[in-house]
């Protein structure tokens, strides 16, 4: 539900998303992971593919975000992969917005990062 009103703010042009180029790879595997467990049909794993490049999220690149990502996970033991989107979020003043609870308590209030269910527009 959270996910969905954050799509249509962006949608709407009420907030910016930006994203590591990692997004594109890691929603292709969401998708394959939910063909394998038969949550979801491959004729809407494409259907859903199509979609998300309609959206046009801008994207930084992984390598731009390293060494920020690299101190991120050596101080707070977060996975290169989420320290990078973390990254990403310290660097463009944004909060990382996640429905990774322990990722939230690994960072606490070290970075900008705002809890899934915890968005509003009035943010």
């Amino acid at each position: 539900m959270q996910a969905a009103m954050v799509e249509a703010a962006f949608s709407r042009n009420e907030i910016q998303l930006a994203a590591p180029d990692l997004i594109y790879p890691e929603l292709g595997h969401v998708l394959r992971k939910a063909v394998s467990r038969g949550r979801i049909s491959n004729q809407h794993a494409h259907e859903a593919a199509d979609a998300i490049w309609t959206h046009n999220i801008p994207t930084f690149p992984a390598r731009s975000l390293f060494a920020l990502a690299l101190a991120i996970s050596e101080d707070y033991g977060a996975s290169m992969y989420d320290a990078t989107y973390v990254a990403l979020g310290a660097l463009t003043a944004s909060p990382l917005i996640t429905g990774d609870e322990r990722l939230i308590r690994k960072i606490d209030t070290a970075y900008p990062i705002l809890w899934l269910g915890d968005f509003s527009l009035a943010q």
